[in-house]
């Protein structure tokens, strides 16, 4: 049976949602369930437990990015399973196996504290920022330039617990002469060799924080 898609049915997932490629264990494809900041509702929550289910052998991993990650996804399966993550209200990180160099803008899913907006003791909730972060990048082919696999965190959190040292854009809430705002840390990574972000000495304003 063949089955006929419009090039709008298509297009709409362009830039939002992708497959990456894998060779491992008779899985071929695989995606990741971009979560922002990691917080997801219990019906969301169901929704991609469904999705593992049904196309990825009732099995999922939660990814040290606060990202779900399914294998074992069959490429005819993809636009059905993007759908319902639409519904859902997510998107995919672009998994940089199916964009093999660099300039394909994989901004990777954006960190957060995962008890923001609830621990007494954060200097912000940044919630509300990785949301409009993410929302920024996500199809933004202004972007499309930047290195694969680029990672930023957001954090209002008293102790780091994003390490945003080790990310490309670290941006930490801190408060200066009774001003909440942001510092930023650039440059940071785990490959090889390792390196440490460096502060880039300049306060934010959280007005400006996106631009």
């Amino acid at each position: 049976m063949v089955e006929s898609l419009s090039f709008e049915e298509i297009q709409r997932f362009v830039d939002r949602y992708t497959l990456g490629y894998e060779r491992g264990e008779g899985s071929y494809h695989f995606l990741r369930v971009s979560i922002p900041n990691g917080i997801v509702t219990t019906e969301q929550f169901r929704g991609i437990a469904e999705l593992a289910e049904r196309y990825g052998r009732g099995y999922a991993e939660v990814t040290t990015r606060q990202d779900i990650q399914i294998h074992w996804i069959r490429g005819e399966d993809a636009l059905e399973i993007f759908s319902r993550l639409e519904e859902l209200g997510f998107t995919t990180d672009k998994c940089g196996q199916g964009y093999p160099v660099a300039r394909y803008g994989d901004v990777r899913n954006i960190v957060g504290c995962p008890v923001t907006g609830i621990d007494k003791y954060e200097v912000l909730d940044v919630s509300p920022f990785i949301r409009e972060a993410k929302a920024f990048f996500t199809g933004n082919r202004d972007f499309l330039d930047l290195p694969r696999k680029f990672k930023i965190s957001i954090t209002g959190c008293a102790i780091n617990c994003t390490n945003p040292e080790i990310q490309d854009l670290g941006l930490v809430a801190t408060e200066l002469d009774g001003r909440v705002g942001f510092i930023a840390f650039v440059g940071g990574g785990t490959g090889v060799p390792p390196k440490f972000a460096k502060p880039l000495g300049v306060f934010i304003e959280p007005e400006r924080l996106i631009k």
